[in-house]
């Protein structure tokens, strides 16, 4: 598939990673059983039917990996799609209109990345972006912020705070920060004790650390590290986090919790929990669980809670 990028035009590429995709879901049935027997693990309570259809559909999404990627374009998209068209580099509409699926897997190589041109989102986390409809103009606090990505999309919008903790992460942000937005504010702090002053933030952004299960297509090693341990672990950071940055939300402001995983223990559940221990808070819209099987993308899920 590496070697047919550079030769074939791009939907063929895509049907053909979908073929080889399929096609080893069922040559290969020690890949298959392995495959079945850890989403069994991950997934307990799933249909299993469902749980069929994810296994198919992380098949074609490691396949496809290797030949395309998901970017969100920051420039005029009428400017990118000039640039890649110079390059001739093949691009695509992603699945649902939430950016473009572009030709290759080296975005840092494509025209228009050094300047700022656009962010490596995927389709997935994009809608997420839509589905949150943060108003233009609101200050915006990004609390678990690298890589940055949703950061820069949210500063189109108005002024956005982005933060995280740990150097590795705090240097991911500020790259994006600097190549993409460099009006946004970057620092350092830990969610759990916030640093700003309570009712400060006309919204707040908790993209939270979770067990990533709606990313194993393209991961699919993460199969192996996720464990009841690992989603209690999970669980009680997200409700920790939840709890702290509460406060830093103003009355009648937003609070967006958004994750990459597909467990109910992380997402609803979570939700739900933090209603009961925050009852000025309440849902401002339902909730959306993006499913990988349904939307061709990584998985996820977002809720947007509205202070009273």
């Amino acid at each position: 598939l590496m070697w047919l990028v550079h030769f074939l035009p791009m939907a063929v590429i895509a049907a053909i990673g979908d073929a080889v995709g399929a096609a080893a879901f069922w040559l290969i049935p020690e890949r298959r059983r392995v495959t079945r027997v850890n989403l069994a693990k991950c997934f307990p309570q799933m249909d299993p039917r469902e749980r069929e259809r994810l296994a198919r559909a992380h098949f074609r999404a490691f396949c496809r990996s290797f030949v395309e990627r998901g970017i969100l374009w920051w420039a005029p998209r009428e400017r990118i799609e000039r640039a890649l068209a110079a390059a001739r580099v093949e691009w695509r509409d992603a699945p649902g209109g939430y950016g473009l699926v572009v030709q290759g897997s080296r975005p840092r190589e494509l025209p228009g990345f050094a300047e700022g041109g656009f962010i490596v989102q995927g389709p997935g986390q994009a809608r997420l972006l839509t589905h949150a409809a943060v108003p233009a103009g609101a200050r915006v606090w990004d609390c678990c912020a690298a890589p940055g990505g949703k950061a820069v999309v949210l500063s189109a919008r108005g002024p956005v705070l982005a933060s995280d903790r740990g150097s590795a992460r705090l240097a991911r942000l500020a790259e994006t920060v600097r190549r993409a937005a460099p009006m946004v504010s970057v620092f350092a702090a830990d969610a759990r004790q916030p640093p700003l002053a309570a009712g400060s933030v006309d919204a707040v952004w908790l993209d939270a650390p979770c067990t990533a299960t709606g990313t194993m297509g393209r991961h699919p090693d993460a199969r192996w590290r996720v464990s009841p341990r690992r989603l209690e672990v999970a669980r009680r950071q997200q409700a920790t986090l939840l709890d702290g940055v509460a406060a830093v939300v103003r009355s009648g402001g937003l609070l967006v919790y958004t994750t990459c995983s597909l467990e109910p223990e992380e997402n609803q559940a979570q939700v739900e929990a933090f209603l009961s221990r925050h009852p000025a808070f309440g849902r401002d819209r339902d909730d959306l669980a993006v499913w990988p099987p349904d939307t061709g993308s990584d998985g996820g899920f977002i809720a947007v809670l509205r202070r009273a």
